[in-house]
């Protein structure tokens, strides 16, 4: 059922495949956990009782994907990740590990380390077996956990 005001508010069974998605504007809710793309391509989505996806691994410097919520780092050099704006992707979680002894840092000076401070580039240290929980605050991504 949609509401008579906006046909961009009420809950409506999706196209394809059997989904129930709830719509309020631009912010859509999909009980397949799909991302709803918006007209300026950009993307607005929460799953109901989807999961995070599975690990992958990267080898090379990398932008994060849409779905990408597990990061597996496997380079013999310093790999940079291209976060998403944050202000994008409030509330986003996204957790990286390295399994070599190489850092990983972020392109730009937006991620706050885990003992608070001014946000820099620095994400994990060249230590195998480091990992780190980021969350976007809508700012910047904030380093929440780690080792």
């Amino acid at each position: 059922f949609t509401f008579s005001s906006t046909a961009n508010f009420g809950v409506f069974f999706g196209s394809g495949a059997p989904t129930l998605q709830a719509a309020q504007g631009s912010v859509y809710l999909r009980s397949d956990g799909a991302p709803y793309y918006n007209t300026d391509g950009s993307t607005t989505w929460a799953a109901i009782g989807s999961s995070l996806g599975a690990p992958v691994t990267k080898t090379a410097d990398f932008s994060l994907g849409v779905a990408e919520n597990w990061i597996i780092n496997n380079r013999a050099a310093t790999n940079t990740a291209t976060l998403p704006a944050a202000s994008s992707w409030s509330g986003r979680i996204v957790t990286m590990s390295t399994i070599q002894a190489q850092t990983v840092v972020s392109a730009s000076s937006n991620v706050v380390p885990l003992v608070g401070g001014a946000a820099g580039t620095a994400i994990l240290a060249g230590t195998a077996g480091k990992w780190a929980t980021l969350v976007s605050d809508g700012t910047n991504w904030v380093i929440m956990a780690g080792n």
